[in-house]
């Protein structure tokens, strides 16, 4: 659903629920998965949808799960009486799958229109004719798929662009171009339909043809068999990864080194390196398979000796049958891990033989269960795998323990087959015999079942074409196990809550007791303002425990005897010290409390507002996890200081908290413990740069981050350069550059004094 016109209150829980409250505003054209919906108080309909689209400057983030009113007295709300607040949201679709090949007639989806373009040149699109120059919202048009182009866009991706014809017309009394090219994705086409070339028949395009997710790639095959009362029907998919590629092994051992991406903690079978956790001896055990673990969702707790360890939770299958499965927790040093003196390591997503990819080889001759007394290894294997007493046999009931149980399970989906194809043979092959013993019972199964064979072979058709082994061997994957492993990298989330050992050992200063008063609102903060990346958590941890000593104080520190500033009783107050009366109001306004007056506004200090009103202030009113999200400290501390003051002792308690939550692998910007200017969305921002040149440079008295004169000749340079190319910067009459009556052309000249005093000094 849409909310296609006017704003809309979000709340917790429906109207009328215990604890139900306004938490913000869902802005116009915002988009959402519903997800359930109740009734709610005074004749409401409420609907909790998760975000999949906001606009740029909306409160919430996408994921986020918010309700809101839909209906009222059974009727869809509508404000002006003639518009409706939510309208639905079809999703693109697609009836034939966009690798076919064909003349497509297709319409406008957009509604701005559809931008017409020149053609394009080493592989950018060409400049678009004008806005003059589009097709409106609607409108037909046509283009040979079978001739599209991938072209770079601004945004960094790739996207097909096609040459398009239209019927002569004219539009505002002006023709359109009857020719032009445009890009011709979901996006921007409407229900194509495509006319196939070729059926029945295999084609290999002249380029490889991009499938977006979700995009449908094929049909159920509706697959029949005879029965004794005609026939049995049911459509299903066949669905194969395969490759070869003679290097397969060295991919599989990760020989290019590749560290990034996700992280697993692999514990090699048979190594005393395991401190187990269900006996009061914790008597050291072996393991007797190899395992590896999610290092995102290991927790990190201290040993007897308060060493740091990582706990490990074993299922595995032993050589006993009378207890033929055991569970235990056991700890892994961290420092041995990190040090190598414990056969325990981390590996990433890309060692895949470690995460238990294993090859198994065919014989030349035909392999087949269907054969009696031929097993080869790859069945070997699988019996294996499922023979959990070790008998030697394997029943119904351990093939369900297998297949139930994903630590089992997955061992299955990792064995990587390599056999010779059944797609290169017909039915009267030597392979398949076996298959003609097993029906010659039923000639009419037979001719059937061989009719069915011979329709889908097609490798000797394209062997040639697409370099595939002319013998037919090839090695296949699990397409599930080995597509999700390819696309781990992508994911950074955090699940799991922080504990108080994490806490306590990223702030070792404070107190036993502030940690537990503080854990469980920190953990609601992380859920309830949306910080589902690893990196955002420990960026805001960062920020709050500097800004607090170390969660000691939430209230402004004010020297004794001085003066009240201007701004009481509204001083900085919470763990990111909300400041100034306006700000306590709009945190009121999301809250659905009161914090201006007294005692009102002492709320702001304690628990658990203190707490909440810093994920208000980080994800609502500066917008700033898109930007931790993308690892950007300097931008994050530069928006929550308006400088660098504190810049140090910010960037110590993040390394911490990337430390000990073992989230390295979720950093982008980080650079052995440091980040640079240049990697900052800080760096175009001119008051920004001025402030990394005037807070690194030896001279100033801005404190709190380490001198360093290159750095200061940095920010001054940059800050330069954004006042000679922005008249917004230089005509700007308004913004201090962190001295009284230092605009922007008084901070220009100080800049320039003092790059020329650094260059002279190095």
């Amino acid at each position: 659903m849409q909310v296609g016109f006017g704003d809309r209150a979000a709340r917790n829980v429906p109207l009328g629920e215990p604890g139900s409250k306004k938490i913000g505003v869902i802005l116009a054209g915002s988009v959402f998965d519903i997800l359930e919906e109740r009734e709610g108080a005074e004749g409401y309909r409420f609907a909790k949808g998760r975000l999949v689209w906001a606009p740029p400057d909306g409160p919430f983030n996408p994921g986020a799960e918010l309700w809101f009113a839909s209906h009222q007295h059974g009727q869809p709300i509508s404000p002006d009486n003639c518009r409706l607040l939510l309208a639905k949201v079809l999703p693109p679709a697609r009836a034939r799958p966009v690798y076919w090949q064909g003349m497509v007639e297709a319409r406008v989806r957009q509604f701005h229109g559809l931008d017409m373009h020149r053609a394009p040149e080493n592989n950018e699109p060409g400049a678009s004719y004008g806005v003059r120059e589009q097709l409106p919202s609607g409108y037909p048009f046509r283009f040979d798929n079978a001739h599209t182009v991938l072209v770079n866009t601004p945004d960094g991706t790739r996207r097909p662009m096609a040459r398009c014809t239209i019927a002569p017309t004219t539009i505002r009394g002006e023709p359109l171009i009857q020719a032009f090219w445009a890009y011709v994705d979901d996006i921007e086409v409407e229900d194509p339909r495509i006319e196939p070339v070729g059926l029945d028949t295999i084609i290999v395009p002249e380029k490889p043809i991009p499938i977006k997710a979700g995009a449908p790639v094929g049909y159920l095959g509706l697959y029949e068999t005879p029965a004794e009362t005609g026939k049995t029907s049911k459509h299903q998919v066949h669905l194969e990864v395969f490759t070869c590629d003679p290097n397969l092994d060295a991919f599989l051992s990760n020989e290019a080194g590749l560290k990034h991406g996700k992280q697993y903690l692999h514990v090699p079978k048979l190594q005393p390196d395991i401190v187990a956790q269900d006996t009061e001896s914790e008597l050291r055990r072996f393991l007797f398979q190899d395992h590896v673990f999610d290092l995102n969702k290991l927790p990190v707790v201290k040993d007897k000796d308060g060493a740091l360890a990582y706990k490990i939770n074993v299922q595995e299958k032993v050589p006993t049958p009378k207890a033929p499965i055991r569970n235990f927790e056991a700890l892994i040093s961290k420092q041995g891990v990190q040090d190598g003196t414990t056969k325990a390591q981390i590996v990433s997503q890309h060692d895949f033989k470690a995460l238990g990819f294993k090859i198994v080889e065919q014989g030349a001759n035909s392999c087949s269960p269907l054969i009696s007394g031929k097993v080869c290894n790859f069945y070997k294997h699988l019996h294996a795998l499922a023979d959990v007493n070790h008998d030697g046999n394997v029943s119904a009931e351990e093939l369900r323990v297998t297949l139930r149980n994903p630590a089992f399970r997955n061992r299955w989906s990792k064995l990587i087959t390599h056999h010779h194809t059944e797609w290169q043979t017909t039915a009267d092959a030597a392979n398949w015999q076996a298959f003609r013993n097993r029906l010659s019972h039923d000639p009419e199964w037979l001719r059937h079942e061989s009719e069915r064979i011979n329709n889908l072979v097609f490798w000797d058709e394209v062997a040639e074409k697409v370099g595939l082994p002319e013998d037919g061997r090839v090695s296949y994957f699990h397409p599930v196990e080995f597509v999700g492993a390819l696309t781990a990298a992508k994911q950074c989330s955090c699940t799991n809550n922080i504990t108080d050992a994490q806490l306590q050992l990223i702030t070792p200063s404070t107190s036993k007791q502030k940690i537990e008063a503080y854990i469980d609102s920190i953990n609601e903060m992380f859920i309830k303002f949306n910080f589902d990346k690893c990196i955002s958590r420990a960026h805001i941890l960062a920020q709050i425990l500097h800004e607090s000593g170390g969660l000691r104080f939430t209230t402004e520190g004010l020297p004794s005897g001085a003066p009240q500033p201007s701004y009481s009783p509204y001083i900085g107050r919470g763990l990111l010290q909300i400041t100034w009366e306006e700000n306590y109001r709009l945190y009121g306004l999301y809250a659905g409390e009161n914090f201006l007056g007294n005692p009102n506004f002492t709320k702001m200090s304690e628990l658990p507002h203190c707490v909440f009103s810093a994920g208000w202030f980080w994800s609502y009113y500066k917008k700033l996890t898109k930007f931790s999200d993308s690892d950007d400290f300097i931008f994050c501390t530069a928006k929550i200081n308006g400088g660098f003051n504190g810049y140090d002792d910010r960037l110590n308690y993040l390394n911490k908290a990337i430390e000990v939550l073992d989230i390295s692998n979720c950093t982008r910007l980080n650079k052995r413990k440091t980040y640079d200017l240049r990697d900052s969305e800080a760096f175009n921002n001119a008051k920004f740069s001025f402030a990394w040149g005037f807070w690194s440079d030896p001279l100033s008295r801005a404190h709190g981050k380490t001198k360093d004169k290159i750095q200061a000749i940095i920010g001054y340079t940059r800050f330069l350069e954004l006042y000679n190319s922005n008249e917004s910067v230089r005509g700007n009459s308004t913004t201090t550059y962190y001295g009284a009556g230092r605009k922007s052309p008084q901070a220009k000249l100080y800049a320039e004094a003092r790059i020329i005093s650094l260059e002279t000094s190095l």
